[in-house]
């Protein structure tokens, strides 16, 4: 929660939809360029809720201003109490959901400093070079890396999107013992937080790093009062059998963990390659051989 009828969060999906519904939105606020999932606007329109998009690219490096005239025009539909309850999000809730509450913060009267502290609460430490990559985020104290969906391309990220492909990603997900020997191998939170797990554990059995649980085991942990930084928050359940399945995280780790298997491939597809080339030129060089010793010894038995 913002302030009095403004709320902030993540991209929701259909998970999400009955938590939305409880807080009686009459508008939701999108800051993406991209078009709206046919899923999300039906639940709009089922609901009354009105709709405003403003699209703001991605801050990747190289880095993207925001058009002042974008926030200027995002502010008014947040300021106006006629389009309260108001959901403001992005993908993430981080970045660009910041850079607005940031500007309304500063409407309010907030210092600077308190207003940087409570974006960076929320959008925490990014490195924007592994941002491009997908290579994975850093977060303190952990020796693994985190996830996040947005940081693949469009292509990749239709693949899971889909809540239909994605249930069946899911049931597959869920049926593996991936989590589960996290348990038998990582007792002490310390042993596990020094962990190298792969993608789809860090995105998938446990709840994402910023949003302040109290680790119990890997893949047990104690809710804090407050985790509505990241709609990933809301998603992670104890069930054994939920987890963090239905979360971006553990679509990012899928993601991921694709693109190692494929990095792989690339290898030894290059490998097998060098090797074909090798053969090849070996048979060229064979064969050629084979034609001059025959072309020779022709030449040699008609000359005698």
């Amino acid at each position: 929660m913002v302030d009095i009828g403004i709320f902030r969060s993540g991209f929701p999906d259909s998970a999400n939809f009955g938590f939305l519904e409880s807080l009686g939105l009459r508008s939701i606020v999108y800051l993406c360029p991209e078009p709206y999932p046919e899923a999300n606007y039906e639940f709009l329109k089922a609901n009354g809720i009105r709709l405003f998009q403003f699209g703001i690219e991605m801050c990747k490096e190289p880095f993207v201003n925001i058009p002042e005239e974008t926030i200027r025009k995002a502010l008014k539909v947040v300021l106006d109490v006629r389009n309260h309850p108001v959901l403001i999000h992005c993908k993430r809730g981080k970045h660009r959901t910041g850079c607005l509450v940031g500007c309304l913060r500063k409407l309010q009267r907030w210092y600077l400093s308190s207003i940087f502290d409570e974006y960076q609460r929320f959008a925490a430490a990014k490195a924007r070079v592994s941002d491009q990559r997908g290579s994975g985020h850093l977060e303190p104290s952990r020796a693994y890396l985190e996830y996040h969906v947005d940081d693949f391309s469009g292509w990749l990220r239709r693949r899971v999107q889909s809540s239909y492909k994605w249930d069946r990603i899911r049931s597959c997900l869920s049926a593996t013992d991936m989590c589960s020997e996290l348990n038998q191998s990582y007792r002490m939170a310390q042993d596990f937080f020094n962990a190298r797990i792969t993608p789809l554990q860090s995105g998938c059995c446990k709840p994402p790093t910023q949003c302040g649980y109290t680790f119990v085991n890997p893949t047990y942990w104690i809710s804090p009062i407050n985790n509505a930084a990241d709609m990933d928050c809301l998603n992670w359940n104890n069930d054994q059998n939920q987890l963090c399945y239905n979360c971006d995280s553990c679509k990012a780790g899928l993601l991921a963990n694709l693109k190692k298997e494929w990095r792989r491939a690339d290898i030894i597809l290059l490998i097998t390659l060098v090797a074909l080339i090798w053969v090849y030129l070996i048979g060229c060089c064979a064969f050629r051989n084979a034609k001059t010793e025959d072309l020779f010894r022709r030449y040699k038995q008609g000359y005698t």
